[in-house]
């Protein structure tokens, strides 16, 4: 049986090792008793009934010891973690989750209003990108498939109203509206307002 004799001089320290579920401990008997991983009467691989090596235990083990092995003086001892542990490591990674969704939501809502024009430029040159994405599409359009195309007084229409559509956005007049653009930015917002209720009711439900 245990006892507080064996001496804890040149001894490595007790080590602990978190997991999951478990907790393992390493270190002489004395230290383990010291710590309160182990009682000075229980058990232990190499005492009398015991195997030399190896001892696992029932689940309903009165300190969650899980299993012990020993390596020559020193013993390695597995603990279950309490339930209250597991229930308050699954809350804050729950927790860690939701304020990370919650975290790449709102930097998406920044980068979508950073990204609206500020002046009549780069409204401009917004929509002359979207025009150069329409002529691409238009040239897919008119392309040959299967045997069939479009007659060359088409095919010529076709460019003719993309390119017509070119000039209006290069030479049309743009106008601002400051509610407008209030409105627009305000709408953006309500996406990530939405989601605070769901937010703040699950911070409460985790205490």
């Amino acid at each position: 049986m245990a006892t507080m004799d064996d001496s804890t001089r040149h001894e490595p320290p007790l080590s602990r090792r978190e997991r999951d579920a478990t907790v393992s401990y390493c270190g002489s008997r004395a230290q383990l008793v010291a710590a309160g991983v182990i009682g000075v009467d229980d058990p232990m691989p190499g005492d009398p009934g015991m195997r030399e090596t190896f001892a696992r235990f029932h689940p309903g083990h009165p300190r969650r010891i899980q299993m012990i092995w020993r390596q020559g003086t020193r013993f390695t001892v597995v603990v279950l973690r309490p339930q209250h542990e597991l229930d308050a490591m699954a809350r804050a990674e729950q927790l860690r989750r939701a304020r990370a969704e919650f975290e790449d939501a709102a930097r998406r809502l920044a980068e979508r209003i950073d990204a609206l024009p500020a002046t009549h430029d780069a409204y401009r040159r917004g929509r002359a990108a979207a025009v150069r994405a329409l002529l691409s599409a238009a040239r897919r359009l008119v392309e040959p498939s299967g045997g069939f195309s479009f007659g060359r007084e088409t095919v010529d229409e076709i460019g003719l109203l993309v390119s017509r559509i070119g000039e209006a956005v290069s030479d049309g007049t743009i106008r601002f509206d400051p509610q407008a653009r209030e409105a627009e930015i305000e709408a953006l917002r309500s996406e990530l307002r939405s989601k605070d209720p769901d937010f703040a009711r699950f911070l409460r439900e985790l205490g």
